[in-house]
């Protein structure tokens, strides 16, 4: 009998704690006849036991369904419905003649059953998509750096060593230096102000927890210990800065061209031969939607080209923009060759310093981030970074980022979800009234995102409680400000990490 490993993230009632387990099911014959019906998607999977070559046709036919998804959303009306009710009709074809005869009446009935609980029929917007196993690929191609590659059905990071790599960081550790005003210097208090010795601990804490890697803002002497993802400012146009901070580059401007060159080199040089560097990203939750900077107070780009000075080199390339375009002109266009512009720059010296290294590009704020602004990072980039907000996994968003960068793979960046404490009611982060919620939601997140074959992996932010005097909130992590842990979050996440990390830890 063959055994299917998958996936499998179920939340339990525990007396005490929430429970988070990974379920490797082997059915034999007798479960198969007596058993009770699969109640979830990855259940029904492991009871379809399919062989290898079964698994890997059936995950050309998710490919195939997201790659419908998307164009579903083009259609409208009759166009609509006529391209779902054949689709329907495909997809059940090909299945059929995927599966034995056995294992298609358990598929079917289980969304009988499913689609019938006051639903109606199952469109393809509607249907889950089954978490994809992944066993460590045949990957013969590893040399000595992390790298993005498309192994049986997923796109995955694979290590120096070519094994795949679901990359489970935390962000901002070096805000241990920083303290708030009040709260306490862990780092003079504890550490002696040794930042090789905080390292070595939170490196420690970090293993523990089930955590394998961190994002931006790694101390360097962590960087040694543990993979890491390192973080270079390009461009002061952060959504989070305030109006005497932000500002937009004359990326025609080669006096521009030449200082974020200069800003590239100083930061790549430091960390481009380090091997447990994993890539890097560039400017933090990039304003480039038209409309949003308008909402947000903030001059979009197109309006500050139009403002420069009359021999600025943007508004030349504007004015001739106009020239060439005439009625035809409109501020999408320009806007695309600003990020082609913006992009090449900043692509072409990555490469030509780091030509081993991924480059994650700019981590995008998701909804705030046009398609054709995607579309103009992906020549340049490996894989795309996002730092998304919500507690849902935002599947449409992540889809349409997916498709814009030509289907390369995407990283959580940051993300969190909070909690209040007795002291700071107020936290950054969607809140959620207790610990054990945050838990469960975070891992009903992290299980939808794995459910998508090219999510890379998931960083959280971030290490240690800061309080943001200027927001009137904490910006909470996985210690407190005295550094004694979260002691219920931690453990909840460490099972739900260790099950995520199971899943990318056997070969075949």
């Amino acid at each position: 009998m063959k055994k299917f490993p998958l996936l499998h993230l179920t939340p339990l009632a525990c007396a005490t704690s929430l429970c988070i387990f990974v379920g490797h099911v082997v059915l034999n014959e007798k479960v198969h006849a007596q058993g009770p019906p699969p109640s979830s998607v990855t259940e029904l999977l492991e009871s379809l036991e399919m062989t290898d070559e079964q698994q890997k046709k059936f995950q050309e036919q998710e490919e195939l369904r997201l790659d419908f998804q998307a164009t579903l959303k083009q259609l409208k009306g009759e166009e609509r419905q006529a391209a779902r009710e054949a689709y329907q009709e495909k997809r059940k074809a090909a299945l059929q003649s995927l599966f034995t005869e056995e294992q298609w009446k358990r598929w079917s009935d289980y969304w009988a059953i499913h689609w019938n609980r006051g639903k109606n029929p199952p469109t393809p917007e509607d249907d889950p998509q089954p978490a994809i196993p992944l066993s460590a690929p045949d990957f013969e191609k590893a040399n000595g750096r992390f790298q993005v590659a498309k192994q049986n059905g997923r796109i995955s990071l694979i290590t120096p060593k070519g094994d795949p790599f679901f990359s489970l960081g935390v962000t901002h550790i070096v805000a241990i230096g920083a303290p708030a005003k009040g709260e306490p210097n862990i780092m003079a208090d504890q550490f002696d102000s040794d930042w090789l010795a905080m390292s070595a601990k939170v490196n420690e804490n970090l293993r523990s927890w089930g955590y394998n890697s961190t994002g931006y803002g790694t101390p360097r002497p962590l960087g040694k210990l543990i993979p890491y993802a390192e973080g270079i400012h390009t461009s002061d146009t952060s959504l989070y800065f305030g109006n005497n901070k932000f500002s937009y580059p004359d990326v025609f401007d080669s006096a521009w061209q030449k200082k974020v060159k200069d800003t590239l080199r100083k930061k790549i040089n430091a960390h481009k031969d380090n091997p447990n560097l994993i890539g890097f990203y560039w400017t933090d939750m990039p304003l480039w939607d038209l409309n949003y900077g308008k909402r947000s107070g903030k001059p979009n780009w197109i309006e500050s080209m139009k403002a420069l000075p009359e021999n600025a080199p943007g508004r030349k390339r504007y004015e001739a923009f106009l020239a060439e375009k005439g009625e035809q002109a409109t501020d999408e266009d320009f806007l695309r060759l600003i990020a082609r512009t913006y992009y090449k720059t900043l692509g072409e010296e990555n490469r030509r310093l780091a030509p081993n290294s991924i480059i994650f590009g700019e981590r995008y704020g998701g909804v705030i981030t046009p398609s054709l602004v995607v579309e103009e990072a992906a020549p340049w980039i490996a894989a795309v970074a996002v730092q998304p907000y919500g507690n849902d996994f935002n599947v449409t968003e992540f889809d349409r980022i997916h498709h814009a960068s030509g289907g390369k793979g995407i990283i959580i960046c940051d993300h969190n979800m909070s909690f209040p404490t007795k002291d700071h009611p107020k936290t950054m982060w969607t809140q959620l009234p207790t610990i054990k919620e945050v838990a469960q939601t975070h891992a009903n997140y992290v299980n939808t995102a794995l459910s998508k074959p090219y999510i890379l992996g998931y960083h959280r932010c971030q290490y240690i409680d800061r309080y943001q005097s200027h927001l009137s909130v904490l910006k909470q992590g996985l210690i407190k400000a005295d550094g004694k842990p979260y002691e219920e979050l931690v453990n909840l996440l460490t099972n739900t990490n260790h099950a995520i990390l199971k899943r990318f830890a056997t070969k075949k």
